[in-house]
């Protein structure tokens, strides 16, 4: 079997087991290996999955990039900045003895750094914004053949990871030192198709958790998306490939090219995140020594 495959294999097992990544990285990790599993073949499980993972990959991009717009004063960068930190810091680092107790993040939300921030959108243009027209170019033939079927796929698939990590979502706690490493579940289960609420927050690294109305937000512009989507073929007729190469920028962008600039956005936002890392953890240092 193809290393791929059992990576992907790995990936969905992890899954299944109570282990969440966020949905939109989840989403980039299959595709990037379904894409290196690829034969070139326009038929089997790869070609399906590929197809659904294209029309996907656009239904979350729209969602994503309107939620950030339309909520832009919930500030999802912000608390995800604060957030991610925080739980290195509190749960790994001081756990692992690395920092000594009551080492915390030196900032709330609205005090992110710049670099970090800047290192966010920038490696969020490689991992969402960039890989949706290169799979439009590239795999949209695939979507071309069933562009109902390939949309219904890719909203089951979302549903399923939100009743998933409703159902049955467990952590890695690292407070008491790898020694002391336990499995804990985060929230008692309760069946959501669409996921909501503490529990998403927890899962995206939220903090403070975000109000349920930007998580509809980015919601309604997947549903939508994938609706409009479902209309407009049923409307028009299937959609010819060379309908998915041009909404993937054809005339303007060689596949090639996106791939470039992503592998260039996610090389700058390294930078800027090693920065953005380098400011967090002088500042943390600078107020242990305060306390002593």
């Amino acid at each position: 079997m193809q290393p791929a495959l059992v990576a992907l294999a790995v990936v969905l097992a992890a899954t299944v087991a109570g282990f969440h990544a966020l949905w939109t990285h989840l989403v980039a990790v299959i595709t990037t290996l379904l894409v290196l599993a690829h034969d070139g073949s326009d038929a089997g499980p790869v070609a399906t999955a590929l197809g659904a993972a294209t029309v996907t990959y656009l239904s979350i991009t729209i969602g994503w990039y309107g939620v950030l717009i339309v909520r832009r004063r919930d500030d999802f960068v912000g608390r995800a900045m604060h957030g991610w930190p925080k739980w290195i810091i509190e749960h790994v680092l001081v756990g692992c003895g690395v920092l000594p107790p009551g080492s915390t993040v030196p900032f709330d939300e609205t005090g992110v750094p710049v670099a970090v921030r800047v290192a966010y959108h920038l490696l969020d243009l490689s991992i969402h914004f960039f890989p949706t027209p290169y799979l439009l170019q590239t795999y949209g033939h695939l979507v071309a053949r069933a562009p109902v079927v390939y949309a219904c796929l890719g909203f089951a698939a979302t549903r399923l990871w939100c009743l998933a990590c409703s159902l049955h979502d467990v952590s890695l706690d690292l407070s008491r030192g790898l020694g002391g490493a336990r499995l804990r579940r985060r929230a008692a289960p309760n069946p959501q198709l669409f996921l909501r609420g503490a529990l998403f927050s927890a899962i995206y690294g939220l903090v403070p958790p975000i109000a349920d109305g930007a998580i509809w937000t980015a919601y309604a512009g997947e549903v939508g998306a994938a609706v409009c989507f479902v209309l407009a073929n049923a409307a028009s007729g299937p959609f010819p490939a060379a309908a998915f190469r041009r909404l993937g920028g054809a005339d303007v962008v060689a596949p090639g090219t996106i791939v470039a600039a992503a592998a260039a956005s996610a090389a700058v936002g390294a930078a800027f995140g090693a920065w953005g890392a380098a400011t967090i953890f002088a500042r943390v240092f600078a107020d242990n020594a305060k306390r002593r």
